[in-house]
């Protein structure tokens, strides 16, 4: 007969009195905290702490000052991509413009989720109308009467092609475009500004179909042949329209996502395009002080603006064409009955998801670049050029300027010297506005490091550092400061490609080429801008440069810490990643739609 564990009662006065004491720290905590609540500023005053009250002249000083800091952060980051018989700046007495596009009535400041803003408190227009200048109200209000703001401006609460939903009446519907219309607008100013949006975030890729609404009120029509980053057709006709008839053609991006903007080169009149990003909710501001020139646009492309975004390596595996669905996966998270709270209507997963990053270290410029480098762009050829030419349209850190400049390079003393493991690769500029107009220009120094065919992946070029001058008077200059740590330069051979016996931070022997550029593809035609450093021997970094702890693999392999590699290494699925060694044969042309979970993954579905 098993023994039964004793049972403690509790002890009644014991009891009694713990129950009294806990009432007692009840109430000590509460009135403590309202105590301190109370006297928290005098208690921040002895502690040296900062106050949480504030007086109202203080709020409103920083609410004029944060204000102050987001049109900086707009003036300073728009970029200028087109700027034919220099368009822009607009003349200072040309104080009437012509407004066009829907989008310039729903004007974005933010994406979603974690790229969100609360709301604009400044959009466009009424940046325009405090710069002083005067916008047609009678295109704005038929806008607005065609469709009132964007039915889902939350990412995190609709479906891609409910918040990527355009809005756009075509030019040549007299319904909303009449004839009076045209020609009052025409009479109003010779000026058109067009205004191009685009909304995607968080959770909500951007569709490779366009979801638009060119009727009032009418249904959503859907378009297979244009993606949503391209042109709708109404935009297309109206850009055409305002190029024939307009003697200064402004386009403004005001966008979440690089686009496809060929028709900006190829569509006559178009003068001017200026990428103008998401502004905040009050960096608006600074949007019609650099079209009229009182602020110089000196921002630079943040990634490789392609004529065709297919030609992108991560294309075939991106947006929901690009998710593929684990077969025999039902009962397993999240397709276990999970259901998704993002949206109103909560609804259940269907499947358990994949998605294959085939284009390995080849992203954005890096692949752009070396594609180039290997000949991959040899045989293109369209309206736009051959080559390189006839697929990217704005390299990454392009940017055009309202004056000119002349770049020097003043020191490149690294030049044939030996690369040492805790040692730095330096160069100086010194940039020259040699034009009639204050501005500022940006310094690039990119460096390629030596590559052997199937070891490890090198892009051809990478940013290493760079530099904004300050604001340059005409024939002033000054001379930046562009310096690399080698140890930046280490690339992580996770399965020892080298095969040196070493997994981990790297650099390969070889010889190390450093050039200053205008943006990712444009080497400055200084004599110097090319620098060469040599590496004799390969150098390992086994413990990080700045805690000094142990690097070793935690995402692939036997050590990984979820248990399966996260490359998919040892998924049994011979996943193809592409390769510098052979661009054309594993460029990524196609997703893998479905594929069988295998047990090791089966195992680690926990949640």
């Amino acid at each position: 007969m098993t023994k039964q564990p004793k049972v403690r009662k509790p002890h009644p006065v014991l009891h009694g009195i713990g129950l009294v004491l806990s009432a007692i720290l009840l109430v000590a905590v509460l009135v403590g905290t309202y105590v301190l609540s109370t006297m928290a500023t005098i208690i921040d005053s002895f502690i040296g702490a900062l106050s949480g009250h504030y007086s109202d002249a203080e709020i409103a000083d920083t609410k004029v000052k944060a204000e102050a800091l987001a049109a900086d952060v707009e003036a300073e980051g728009t970029v200028l991509v087109r700027n034919n018989d220099n368009t822009l700046p607009l003349a200072a007495d040309n104080k009437k413009v012509n407004v066009f596009g829907w989008a310039s009535t729903a004007w974005l400041g933010g994406g979603s989720g974690s790229g969100g803003v609360s709301g604009v408190n400044t959009d466009l227009l009424a940046a325009l109308t405090a710069y002083g200048v005067a916008y047609n109200t009678e295109l704005t209000d038929m806008y607005k009467d065609f469709q009132d703001g964007r039915e889902y401006t939350r990412t995190l609460s609709a479906w891609p092609e409910q918040s990527g939903r355009l809005y756009e009446p075509d030019i040549n519907n007299q319904t909303y475009y009449t004839q009076s219309m045209l020609d009052n607008a025409k009479s109003f100013s010779d000026t058109a500004v067009v205004v191009i949006g685009r909304l995607a975030g968080e959770s909500n890729d951007a569709t490779k179909q366009q979801y638009k609404r060119t009727e009032k009120g009418g249904d959503i029509v859907v378009d297979d042949t244009r993606t949503m980053l391209e042109l709708t057709t109404e935009e297309e006709n109206l850009l055409n329209y305002v190029g024939a008839n307009y003697a200064h053609v402004v386009v403004l991006i005001n966008a979440t996502n690089v686009m496809e903007l060929g028709q900006i080169e190829t569509i006559p009149g178009i003068d001017a395009c200026l990428i103008a990003g998401l502004s905040g909710s009050e960096g608006a501001t600074a949007v019609p002080e650099v079209l009229w020139g009182d602020r110089e646009p000196s921002g630079r492309t943040a990634d490789t603006w392609a004529y065709d975004l297919t030609t992108a390596a991560s294309y075939a595996n991106a947006g929901m064409e690009g998710v593929g669905k684990y077969s025999a996966a039902d009962g397993l998270y999240p397709a276990d009955g999970t259901t998704n709270g993002n949206l109103d209507t909560p609804y259940t997963y269907e499947q358990v998801s994949y998605v294959d990053y085939a284009e390995g270290i080849y992203i954005g410029y890096k692949w752009y670049e070396t594609a180039d480098a290997e000949g991959y762009w040899d045989a293109e050829s369209n309206e736009h050029g051959t080559g390189y030419d006839a697929v990217v349209q704005y390299p990454f850190g392009y940017g055009l300027s309202y004056t000119s400049f002349d770049w020097k390079v003043t020191d490149a003393a690294a030049n044939g010297s030996a690369l040492t493991k805790d040692g730095n690769v330096t160069v100086k500029v010194a940039v020259t506005n040699t034009g009639d107009r204050v501005g500022k220009d940006v310094v690039q120094l990119y460096y390629a490091a030596p590559y052997t065919a199937g070891e490890i992946e090198e892009s051809s070029v990478e940013l290493g550092a760079f530099a904004k001058t300050k604001e340059l008077a005409p024939g002033e200059s000054e001379e930046v400061t562009l310096t690399i740590p080698v140890s930046d330069m280490a690339s992580y051979d996770v399965y020892d490609a080298n095969h040196n016996g070493f997994t981990g931070y790297e650099l390969d022997a070889g010889d190390y080429i450093f050039t200053v550029r205008h943006d990712a593809h444009d080497v400055d035609d200084d004599a110097n801008a090319t620098i060469t450093c040599s590496l004799p021997a390969g150098m390992q970094y086994a413990e990080d440069t700045a805690t000094g702890n142990a690097v070793s693999n935690k995402f692939t392999g036997s050590d990984a810490i979820d248990g399966v590699s996260l490359d998919g290494s040892d998924s049994d699925q011979n996943i193809t990643y592409l390769t510098r060694a052979d661009f054309a044969g594993t460029f990524p042309k196609t997703n893998t739609p479905t594929r069988a979970m295998t047990d090791n993954v089966k195992a680690l579905n926990l949640y």
